[in-house]
């Protein structure tokens, strides 16, 4: 299968391995790399049991950040086609997937995804819209979509937790990537993805660091941001 799946995880073993079986359970063949910044060892020996042969486990450094995780997972990739699933929300359906597929082959697509919104920047100020939820050509999709192999763009591991997102869709469209909603995709969060007490007091750490937002908002001159 011309795909892998690429999942970023700290500190959340029973949701990635759920999301690992959920992939495993529609295509047996695909491919899939799992970037561990938690240390996790009850993660490393799940994952290597036999039934998950086809899963490239990659421990790194503590705490490196989503970005540098994706970066991690995209570069070991060797497959024209990603998909980038965060280790809380259920994949598409084996029938959306493979739908998916086959319209980003056949089309002038480079990244395809859930809940559309544009991006601009003006008076200081970065302006995220919200789109119609149609199949619609926009600047910015939800962390979970399915992308070409971009290996000439990476995410900015300067930023470790919650602006990487927005700093990526800005890149893409700084270098006019195509970028499109899908209306039948859809982010099914895990029930139990806050469970986890490490986790969420990792989480809360970063969302106190203001140095995530203060290098974002320097890097693209801006004071505030605005979602309409």
């Amino acid at each position: 299968m011309n795909l892998t799946v690429i999942i970023p995880t700290i500190f959340r073993p029973v949701c990635c391995i759920t999301i690992v079986d959920a992939w495993l359970h529609y295509f047996s063949d695909v491919a899939i790399i799992v970037v561990d910044s938690g240390e996790t060892p009850e993660l490393s020996y799940s994952l290597k049991k036999s039934q998950y042969k086809n899963v490239n486990y990659i421990s790194t450094n503590f705490d490196v950040g989503l970005a540098k995780a994706r970066n991690i997972g995209k570069n070991l990739a060797e497959t024209d086609y990603l998909f980038f699933n965060d280790d809380d929300n259920l994949p598409p359906t084996k029938t959306l997937i493979n739908l998916l597929l086959d319209l980003i082959e056949k089309n002038d697509i480079d990244i395809l995804g859930p809940k559309p919104k544009n991006l601009n920047i003006y008076n200081n100020t970065l302006h995220i819209k919200k789109q119609p939820r149609t199949y619609i050509k926009c600047d910015m999709v939800a962390n979970h979509f399915l992308c070409k192999n971009l290996q000439s763009l990476n995410w900015d591991e300067n930023i470790k937790f919650a602006y990487e997102h927005w700093d990526f869709f800005l890149m893409t469209k700084k270098n006019n990537l195509n970028i499109y909603s899908h209306p039948s995709i859809q982010l099914k969060p895990l029930s139990f993805r806050y469970s986890s007490k490490k986790y969420m007091q990792h989480r809360q750490f970063h969302i106190n660091n203001l140095s995530n937002k203060n290098y974002f908002y320097n890097k693209w001159q801006i004071k505030k941001i605005s979602h309409e």
